[in-house]
């Protein structure tokens, strides 16, 4: 199993266990991140995470358009909560500056 990128775990993180559009989990992004995500980046990431089995993916519509939808799996929560856990370890509350 690869490891995610720093960007595939502020999404992950982002989207936590919501099914959330592409444009609402872009808005979280920039909330949770503090900086702002392209669209073109944001779709061809979340499409690498769903090939990785970490979300899925539901194409709809609405007046407005084509909605595209994702959630985490159980797979995406494993991988985010094992690099959680290693980041917090390393940089915790523990860690000796």
């Amino acid at each position: 199993m690869r490891l995610p990128t720093q960007t595939e775990l502020e999404l992950l993180a982002a989207l936590g266990a919501k099914r959330l559009t592409g444009r609402e989990l872009a808005i979280r992004y920039k909330d949770h991140v503090e900086k702002s995500i392209s669209y073109g980046t944001l779709y061809t990431t979340m499409a690498r995470l769903k090939d990785e089995g970490w979300v899925t993916q539901e194409d709809s519509a609405d007046a407005d358009g084509r909605l595209r939808y994702f959630q985490m799996t159980g797979a995406g929560v494993e991988v985010f909560n094992e690099r959680h856990k290693f980041f917090t370890h390393l940089f915790g509350a523990g860690a000796k500056a």
